[in-house]
C-alpha cells in the first residue's frame, strides 16, 4: 500500500456529520435481551485477547490517526438483532475514532469529487457478532459504502440495511476481521449481490479446494454455486480516513473531512459467472450470501474446535509414533538416504490403520512430489545434501495443500517429518488447524507477504551464522522463530527415533522445551 498521507479538500466542500443516522433512535427488537447479553460478553472477552480498546466512551481526534491502538466502541442500544434458521446475528453500529473507507468503483464511473465525498460521509461501519447453530460465536467488522444514486433516492441514508435485509441497497459491503484484514467484498445492485471478491490468490485457491472436498454434503444450490469458476483481477483503490470524536449518553459523534491516505493494490479472486438480476431465469440469489450458509461457503474460516470433541494432544501422538516400530524403521531408512545420497530425496506417505507406507523417490536432483491422491495420516521424507537442514517452505505448503485437498485423515494427528543430511530428524504437528490455515493465508496470500516472510526467516538465519552460531543450529533457531504463531509445533527426534521432544526458541534465542 502506498503510505503517502495527503490532506485534500474535495472541491472545498466541508461536510461534518454531527450525528450519524446510524446512531439515531433505538431499534426495537422482539426479545433481544438474551442474545444481546451473550454478544456483549463474547465481544469484550475477545477484545481483551486482540488488544482492542473497547470500553472508553470518548475518543481523541488528535491521536486517533497516529495511534496503533485499535479502538472500537459498540453502541449496543442501537443493535440490529436478527435470526435465520441456523444463526443468530447482532449487527451493532460502532465508532472507531479513525474510520478508513476504501472508495470502490468497479463500475468505472466517472470521477466526481462531490459525489465521492458524499459516499464516504454516508458510509458506516458495524460490528457483526453471530452465533452458529452449534453455539459458536464469531465476529467481523462490516463497512457499507453505498452508491451515490442509491443515496439520492433514499434521503442520503443507507442505515436501514442489514446483511439479512438488504432491501433495494446498491453499493458495497466489506467484511474485515477486527484486526482490519479484508475477508470478503460484496457488490450489490437493487438489493441483490452481483459480484463477490476474495483477497489473495492463496485464499481463493484454498477456499475452492476446501469447498470441492466438502461439496458432496452440501445443499444442491450451494453445491452448484461452489463448483462455478472464477478469475483473478488486480485492483488499486483509493483509501480515505475520517477522524471523529464523540462521547456522551446518548452517544454523539462529530467527524471531520475525509483525507486521502493513498492507494491499496491487491489481486482478488472474482466468482464467475456473476448472477444477472435482470435475467428472469436467474433470480440473482447467491446461496452463499445467506448468512446461515456463511461457514458452508467460506470453509477457510471454519467453526472453532468443538469443546465436546477436543483434538488429540500432539505430544501424546508424537510419543505414540516413537513407540511404533514400523514408523521408526521408515525414518531410519530415510536417514541413511539423507546422509549417503547427495542427489535424491525420498518419502513415505503412510496410513496407520492399514500399516501402509507408500515409497517415492525423486528423479535426478529434484525434490520428491508431496501431492497425495488419498487420505493419509502423514508423510516423512529426506532432504538431499543440497537441501535445507530443516523443513522447507515447500514442506509447510504440503501440509496446507494436503488439508485443502481433503487428503488429511485427521488434522489433530497429522504428521509431517523430515530427516536432513546432518542426520537431524524433525516432525511437525498441528496444534490448531484454524490458526494454521489463517496463518498461511496471512503470510502466503500474495507474493509480497511470501517475500516478507522468507526475507525475515533467511535474514535471521544469516545473522545467527554471522555471530558465530553453527550453521545447522542457525537454521533450526531461525525456522522455530519463523513459525511462531502458526498453529504448528515442531519436535526433534533422538538418534534412533524413540523420542520426540517438542521445542521452541525463547526470547534469548535459545532452543528450549515446548511442552503441550
Amino acid at each position: 500500500m502506498k503510505k503517502t498521507i495527503i490532506a485534500i479538500a474535495l472541491l472545498g466542500i466541508a461536510i461534518i456529520f454531527a450525528c450519524r443516522k446510524d446512531y439515531a433512535p433505538d431499534i426495537g427488537t422482539d426479545d433481544p435481551a438474551d442474545f444481546l447479553t451473550q454478544s456483549k460478553s463474547y465481544y469484550y472477552q475477545q477484545a481483551g485477547k486482540l488488544g482492542i480498546s473497547a470500553v472508553s466512551k470518548r475518543l481523541s481526534s488528535l491521536t486517533a490517526m497516529k495511534s496503533s491502538q485499535i479502538t472500537i466502541i459498540p453502541l449496543w442500544n442501537k443493535s440490529f438483532i436478527s435470526k435465520t434458521a441456523t444463526n443468530e446475528f447482532n449487527e451493532v453500529p460502532i465508532s472507531t475514532g479513525a474510520k478508513k473507507t476504501t472508495l470502490y468503483n468497479f463500475e468505472n464511473k466517472s470521477a466526481d469529487a462531490k459525489k465521492d465525498l458524499i459516499r464516504i460521509n454516508s458510509s458506516f461501519q458495524r460490528l457483526l457478532i453471530y452465533k452458529t447453530r452449534k453455539g459458536n460465536f464469531n465476529q467481523l467488522k462490516l463497512t457499507y459504502l453505498p452508491d451515490y444514486e442509491y443515496l439520492e433516492k433514499n434521503h442520503f441514508d443507507a442505515s436501514v440495511n442489514q446483511i439479512t435485509s438488504m432491501t433495494n441497497y446498491s453499493g458495497y459491503v466489506e467484511y474485515r476481521t477486527l484486526k482490519d484484514e479484508v475477508i470478503l467484498l460484496l457488490r450489490f445492485e437493487n438489493g441483490k449481490m452481483i459480484k463477490k471478491r476474495s483477497p489473495g490468490k492463496s485464499v481463493a485457491l484454498l477456499s475452492q479446494k476446501l469447498k470441492a472436498s466438502m461439496k458432496a454434503s452440501l445443499p444442491s444450490g450451494i453445491k452448484d454455486h461452489l463448483i462455478s469458476g472464477g478469475g483473478f483481477e488486480t485492483i488499486c483503490v483509493p483509501m480515505y480516513i475520517t477522524i471523529c470524536a464523540g462521547g456522551g449518553d446518548p452517544y454523539v459523534e462529530v467527524c471531520g473531512e475525509p483525507e486521502w491516505i493513498g492507494e491499496e493494490c491487491s489481486t482478488v479472486w472474482v466468482d464467475y459467472p456473476d448472477p444477472d438480476p435482470t435475467d428472469p431465469n436467474d433470480p440473482g440469489n447467491d446461496p452463499c450470501l445467506d448468512p446461515a450458509n456463511f461457514y458452508l461457503c467460506n470453509p477457510d474460516f471454519p467453526n472453532p474446535d468443538n469443546p465436546d470433541n477436543p483434538p488429540a494432544d500432539p505430544c501424546a501422538n508424537a510419543n505414540a509414533l516413537a513407540q511404533n516400530e514400523d514408523f521408526r524403521e521408515r525414518f531410519d531408512l530415510l536417514k541413511d538416504k539423507a546422509v549417503t545420497d547427495s542427489t535424491k530425496e525420498a518419502m513415505y506417505a503412510y496410513e496407520l490403520s492399514t500399516n501402509t507406507y507408500n515409497f517415492e523417490e525423486s528423479q535426478d536432483q529434484g525434490s520428491v512430489s508431496m501431492e497425495f491422491n488419498e487420505k493419509i495420516d502423514g508423510a516423512i521424507h529426506s532432504h538431499n545434501k543440497s537441501g535445507d537442514p530443516i523443513f522447507s517452505l515447500g514442506d509447510i505448503a504440503a501440509i496446507y495443500n494436503t488439508y485443502a485437498d481433503g487428503n488429511m485423515k485427521n488434522p489433530a494427528t497429522f504428521t509431517m517429518g523430515v530427516v536432513t543430511p546432518a542426520g537431524n530428524s524433525y516432525i511437525l504437528k498441528i496444534d490448531n488447524i484454524n490458526t494454521f490455515v489463517n496463518w498461511m493465508q496471512n503470510h502466503f496470500g500474495n507474493q509480497t507477504n511470501t517475500n516478507a516472510w522468507t526475507s525475515s526467516y533467511l535474514g535471521n538465519k544469516d545473522n545467527l551464522i554471522s555471530t558465530g552460531t553453527p550453521v545447522v543450529s542457525a537454521w533450526e533457531k531461525a525456522f522455530l522463530k519463523a513459525i511462531e504463531g502458526s498453529g504448528l509445533r515442531m519436535f526433534k527426534g533422538n538418534a534412533n527415533f524413540t523420542e520426540w521432544k517438542p521445542i521452541k526458541v525463547d526470547v534469548e534465542n535459545k532452543v528450549v522445551p515446548n511442552p503441550c
